[in-house]
């Protein structure tokens, strides 16, 4: 399993509207590392604004993982940039209790598409130079903002989301175009923040725009007897290129899913992608 990831977005704080009960505390992260190494699990993806997270990681031991990490968004009102950047990357190296970062990631965007980004993109690359970080990359929402950064940046690995209901990365070129660079590619949102894992009687009110896909996908299931976690990570092990996948967890048991299953491929109906941007993009939630 050394090609999956641990999301550690819920650990110490609570993540998503779908799950209301998805708080991971540090007893319970403890247990779910102890998991994760047994089962050849030796990466973490983690971020400042997740909680707690990086602290519970650097108590358990962040030496024992390759981390991936995120720089948030940059104040733009902040006189001293390089400063502002070096306290970020300072703070995740104190919380984690480590001297290096494996791979650290663009969050903002936007940010990154403006005359600021490639002032940030600088200083982060003067620490890559400097040791303290090994690969630098983005964080992306859209497909679409790619050939931008293909076009300005030099870049080792990139993270986007993909799933049954989410395939834009799959069109225009995108992952060829990745590929051309080699740079790593991650797969995040690989069930939708949990909304794929539903069923149908515990789907919000505020997905009523597409109630009609989410009920075919149950039934689907349904009469198939299949397993979400089966299609849901299958699906994406079925796809044709090279790639790490984040996977995120409210408890052990989950965890026990995912590594039964991780070596599933499965073909999921074309008639599931949606380009519902209400639907797919969970801060529109």
């Amino acid at each position: 399993m050394k090609s999956f990831i641990l999301g550690t977005a819920n650990f110490g704080t609570r993540y998503g509207k779908i799950k209301k009960n998805n708080y991971v505390n540090r007893n319970m992260a403890n247990e779910i590392f102890d998991i994760c190494l047994k089962n050849s699990i030796n990466k973490i993806d983690t971020a400042p604004n997740y909680g707690n997270a990086q602290k519970i990681i650097g108590e358990y031991g962040a030496h024992k993982f390759k981390i991936y990490t995120k720089l948030s968004t940059i104040d733009k009102k902040e006189k001293d940039l390089k400063k502002n950047i070096f306290n970020q990357i300072d703070k995740t190296l104190t919380n984690l209790k480590i001297n290096k970062i494996d791979n650290i990631f663009f969050h903002d965007t936007s940010q990154m598409m403006s005359k600021l980004g490639i002032k940030i993109y600088e200083e982060i690359k003067r620490l890559k130079e400097a040791g303290v970080i090994k690969k630098i990359g983005f964080s992306i929402y859209s497909p679409s903002v790619i050939p931008f950064l293909i076009k300005n940046f030099d870049f080792d690995i990139i993270q986007f989301p993909c799933n049954v209901f989410d395939r834009r990365i799959l069109k225009d070129n995108y992952i060829s175009n990745l590929k051309q660079i080699k740079c790593d590619l991650v797969v995040r949102s690989v069930f939708l923040q949990g909304l794929l894992l539903q069923t149908l009687n515990k789907i919000p009110n505020n997905f009523n725009h597409s109630y009609k896909l989410i009920e075919k996908w149950n039934i689907w299931h349904n009469e198939n007897n299949l397993s979400k976690y089966s299609t849901c990570i299958g699906f994406i092990n079925s796809l044709n290129f090279k790639k790490k996948i984040i996977f995120g967890i409210s408890n052990k048991h989950e965890l026990e899913k995912i590594i039964k299953n991780s070596m599933n491929k499965v073909t999921v109906p074309d008639y599931f992608n949606s380009e519902k941007l209400q639907l797919i993009e969970p801060y529109r939630w």
